[in-house]
């Protein structure tokens, strides 16, 4: 399974706990353009919610401890 270099930056900020809104200002989308990559990973990944992305995300690889760091504090 692969994510958009999009959805793999929305997946990101919904794991350390990011809003729509956050998510929209900082990557300098729309929160409906956050919305629909939101809808489409979960279709994806065939789950219920934000939550379960985060965890079925970390099952397959798609995120790892790098990514849970809070946005901001990331060592490269």
């Amino acid at each position: 399974m692969r994510l958009t270099d999009r959805e793999q930056d929305v997946l990101e900020r919904i794991a350390v706990g990011q809003t729509n809104k956050e998510i929209a200002a900082a990557l300098g989308i729309s929160i409906q353009a956050v919305k629909i990559h939101v809808s489409l990973m979960l279709r994806k990944l065939i789950v219920p919610n934000r939550a379960a992305l985060v965890l079925v995300a970390l099952r397959h690889g798609l995120l790892d401890e790098h990514e849970l760091a809070p946005i901001g504090t990331r060592q490269s």
